[in-house]
């Protein structure tokens, strides 16, 4: 309304004090905080809404999803061990190439 709109331009624009607006409108006290507090209100929904509509533009949906999920499978194929797996699997290079160095350092202290 003219008189949100006068209270908003007021005391974000002027830096008025509540008891200049109110001296200025006519209105009580209780009334000019409640008309503020209402167009508070009213663009704090319009900035949320605004919000709501830029992220669901955003969300993945039908094809992109879809090459999102098929991106995400090629990632999971890529490792078909698990982390127990991979760790034993080194473990056991490791023991290899510990007893080839023990064989190899034998032979060479034997000679």
């Amino acid at each position: 309304s003219s008189v949100q709109a006068a209270l908003l331009c007021g005391m974000g624009l002027q830096n008025k004090s509540v008891e200049d607006l109110t001296a200025e409108l006519g209105l009580p006290v209780n009334q000019v905080l409640a008309m503020f507090n209402k167009a508070v209100k009213k663009m704090s929904l319009a900035f949320h809404n605004i919000l709501v509509e830029e992220e669901s533009r955003g969300l993945l949906g039908g094809d992109a999803l879809k090459k999102a999920e098929s991106k995400a499978q090629k990632m999971r194929d890529v490792v078909g061990q698990t982390l127990e797996e991979d760790a034993a699997e080194g473990a056991t290079k490791a023991m290899e190439q510990l007893t080839k160095g023990q064989v190899l350092n034998s032979g060479v202290t034997g000679t």
